[in-house]
C-alpha cells in the first residue's frame, strides 16, 4: 500500500491538467485524413494480396456498419442453492460440488 504522503488529498485530482491536449489533436488530423484513408482501403481492397484485400474490406465494413454484434450465450440454470454450494466449498475434505 503507498504510504499517506503519496496519496492524493480528499478532493484533490489525480490528473490535475486532465487529459493532454496531443491526444486531441491526434483525433482531428485522423478525422481531417478519413476520406484519403478510406481511398487507401478501398485501393487496396481491390488491387491488394488476397489476405489484405480481406483485411481492408472488413476495415471498412466495421467503419461504415460498425463491428458485427458478439453473441454470448449464458446458461443460468444451477441445481444447487447458493447455500449448499457455499457449505460445500468450506468443507475442506469434501469432493468439490457436483452440479446436475
Amino acid at each position: 500500500m503507498p504510504s499517506t504522503q503519496s496519496q492524493f488529498k480528499p478532493g484533490q485530482s489525480g490528473n490535475p491538467g486532465g487529459r493532454p491536449k496531443g491526444e486531441r489533436r491526434v483525433r482531428e488530423l485522423a478525422q481531417q485524413n478519413t476520406i484519403e484513408a478510406l481511398d487507401a482501403l478501398v485501393h487496396v481492397m481491390r488491387t491488394g494480396r488476397p489476405s489484405e484485400r480481406v483485411a481492408a474490406a472488413n476495415a471498412i465494413l466495421d467503419r461504415g456498419w460498425g463491428r458485427p454484434m458478439q453473441a454470448v450465450n449464458v446458461d443460468t440454470t444451477l441445481r444447487m442453492s447458493l447455500v449448499d454450494l457455499l457449505a460445500s466449498m468450506q468443507m475442506a475434505d469434501a469432493d468439490p460440488p457436483l452440479i446436475e
